[in-house]
């Protein structure tokens, strides 16, 4: 009961730092869109793409070392974080360098776009430190602390946004700039957090651990460069196949798609210390969380596909215009890739407990290759919307190879009868949101609203959800019920006695 408490306050403060830093990403690449245009967005598109693929390499997996060792000895904190913290300083050094001679290999953009890359591309110092500083609350599972670090830099976008806006005369380079100034604001904010959990801190420098760490970690080099340039290729590839504009279009869909999957991948940091923990002490529970994990991302994610399918080109059009309804068609498709991306979570995080992160870069790098080829031969026959295509086909290949490794050596658990109800229920959800879409009276949230509940019934009709945890949420909604009932008595009693 302790850890399911646990488990969902941290995942409430994850959501909540996701949210912030979701919406406000989202917030700067509106106004890029709606005030310059689709070319705009697509250089503004491709400097955050370049950016997150050397960022994640620079991470080198210190954050997963970091949250597997400190969630199992507290006391190794401090230590972590001085370390971790210089060579994370300099391997995102080292990273902001090849980013540099990378593009000038390539020789594929003008000076121009080169020059608003590698602005964007300094961000990797702060990101990087940052990205240590919220590891240690989730490794301590004091996540409270991590929206604080968010809403800075949420703060600090809006606020260069609105500012830029009021004055006019906005340019990609200075939205770029707000980027770089709230990323720093967020790291000197995270900093100062930790700072004062830890004081007094000893600047022990420790090379063996510096040495451990970056054999350990090694794999995840190979393992985030590889999730980060799945989700970015199709960028990649329509920058060299296409033009800005394509590119823009698709950075449109992807924005969205990525502030969907806001809900449920809040529940990704909350998961991880705990399964770590629970693997070490208690085999029963680790894999009775796998199992709930498992099945409730399955119904989350095939709940929120369809209704996103049926909104989509009313989506594209609220928040981006008109010009950009011709990404709808790659929005509808990158949709389908939250489903695996989410229902993955436990199995990667299992993986990586039980130290398979080579068969796990082995995986990923199937799925890349999946992707690469199916892109590669399809957006220059049917257009850029094909990236989207390539991009669900990799999710899917990496999702059947590591689920059902890991069921077969981790954890041994059957997933079919998981995932086959909340499917026919997603299904007959599409089927009917999309029937009602094409009678002209229904606009599309209320055919969605209409698919959701049709969603929910078949669910509840078909048991999908476990009866012990039925109980244990009537349970929980009564005594939440009896208590609320006892506010005005307890009221009026405090009162009597005032009188």
């Amino acid at each position: 009961m302790n850890t399911i408490r646990r488990l969902a306050q941290n995942s409430i403060f994850s959501l909540a730092s996701t949210l912030i830093l979701r919406l406000s990403s989202a917030a700067l690449f509106i106004v890029i869109a709606r005030r310059l245009g689709e070319e705009a967005a697509g250089v503004y598109t491709l400097a955050t793409t370049y950016t997150v693929i050397f960022l994640s390499l620079s991470f080198w997996g210190l954050d997963q070392l970091f949250i597997r060792d400190v969630s199992r000895e507290r006391e190794l904190a401090a230590k972590y974080w001085i370390n971790l913290g210089l060579l994370r300083l300099l391997l995102a050094g080292t990273a902001l360098a090849f980013l540099y001679i990378f593009l000038l290999v390539l020789d594929k953009y003008p000076a121009d776009t080169i020059k608003l890359i590698m602005l964007m591309g300094l961000t990797l110092i702060p990101d990087g430190l940052d990205n240590l500083c919220r590891v240690y609350f989730i490794a301590t599972e004091e996540m409270f602390y991590i929206p604080l670090a968010s809403l800075t830099l949420a703060l600090f976008r809006l606020a260069g946004a609105a500012v830029v806006v009021w004055c006019g005369n906005v340019a990609v380079g200075t939205m770029i700039w707000v980027f770089l100034v709230a990323s720093i604001a967020r790291c000197l904010t995270s900093f100062w957090l930790v700072f004062r959990k830890l004081a007094p801190v000893t600047f022990d420098i420790d090379l063996t651990l510096w040495l451990h760490s970056i054999v350990w970690a090694f794999p995840f080099v190979f393992i985030n460069g590889l999730i980060t340039l799945e989700a970015r290729l199709g960028m990649v590839l329509i920058s060299v196949l296409g033009t800005e504009r394509e590119v823009g279009l698709y950075g449109a869909a992807m924005t969205i798609v990525v502030a969907l999957q806001m809900i449920p991948q809040a529940f990704r940091e909350a998961i991880f210390p705990a399964m770590s923990r629970l693997h070490t002490h208690s085999t029963d529970s680790f894999q009775l969380l796998y199992h709930r994990s498992f099945l409730y991302l399955s119904i989350v994610s095939l709940g929120l596909v369809p209704c996103a399918i049926t909104m989509a080109q009313d989506l594209m059009i609220l928040f981006y215009k008109q010009p950009f309804a011709p990404a709808t068609l790659s929005f509808q498709i990158l949709v389908i890739s939250i489903i695996f991306r989410l229902v993955n979570i436990p199995s990667s995080h299992a993986m990586i407990i039980v130290n398979r992160q080579r068969r796990l870069a082995l995986f990923l790098g199937l799925g890349l290759a999946g992707n690469l080829i199916m892109t590669l031969v399809l957006i220059p026959r049917l257009g850029f919307e094909m990236a989207a295509a390539g991009q669900v086909v990799s999710m899917a290949i990496f999702f059947l190879a590591n689920t059902l490794f890991v069921h077969r050596n981790v954890v041994r658990i059957n997933f079919s009868p998981l995932i086959v109800r909340p499917l026919v229920a997603s299904a007959a959800s599409l089927g009917v949101g999309l029937s009602l879409l094409k009678r002209s009276p229904f606009p599309s949230p209320v055919a969605a609203l209409v698919g959701l509940i049709i969603y929910a019934s078949v669910l509840t009709l078909t048991q999908a959800f476990p009866e012990e945890d039925v109980q244990l949420f009537k349970r929980l909604l009564h005594t939440a019920l009896v208590r609320l009932k006892e506010i005005p008595v307890r009221g009026r009693r405090e009162t009597r006695k005032g009188l």
